[in-house]
């Protein structure tokens, strides 16, 4: 990472190349974020359809601290894009383009785990639903379990006294 996203509020680097170098090491680190955060989308979707949910909480606690660095490094994202778009016309067609091969790449990856993401919520609902309609279910046995569970045996109405 960069100096300035350690210290919010320091300038990045003037003139255009170092626009240029800021802007890189940034999406450099985002990609790696985004990396991460595609791996763990594919052990959270084998997670799902397990029977321990543990693994997936530890999984989803892992992920919201990747998302949470993404959060942090997108306001310096912002703040360089801004910069970039203003000095970029004046810099060489090579970097405008690896820049902007880099911006792909994030959006690319970044699209790639939103779409599991709605297969992994779609998933989750069909879990839900289903568990939903077994405890129904045991609460419907056991309505009918408990109403003829009041009713008792009946005491003998007739005796053999001879025996």
């Amino acid at each position: 990472m960069t100096d300035s996203m350690h210290r919010p509020g320091r300038a990045p680097l003037q003139g255009s190349d170092g626009w240029h170098a800021e802007y890189i090491a940034v999406l450099d680190v985002q990609r790696g974020l985004y990396v991460q955060l595609d791996e763990l989308s594919v052990r959270q979707g084998a997670l799902i359809g397990g029977d321990d949910v543990q693994p997936l909480l530890d999984l989803l606690e892992e992920r919201q601290t990747l998302i949470d660095q993404l959060l942090r490094s997108s306001v310096t994202v912002e703040k360089l894009r801004t910069a970039w778009e203003s000095c970029s016309p004046s810099l060489p067609q090579a970097r405008r383009d690896e820049v902007s091969g880099k911006v792909a790449d994030l959006a690319r990856l970044a699209a790639q785990v939103s779409l599991r993401d709605d297969s992994d919520h779609a998933n989750l609902k069909t879990k839900l639903d289903a568990v939903a309609a077994e405890l129904a279910e045991v609460a419907t046995s056991r309505r009918a379990v408990s109403a003829y569970g009041g009713v008792g045996a009946a005491p003998p109405k007739f005796q053999d006294r001879e025996g």
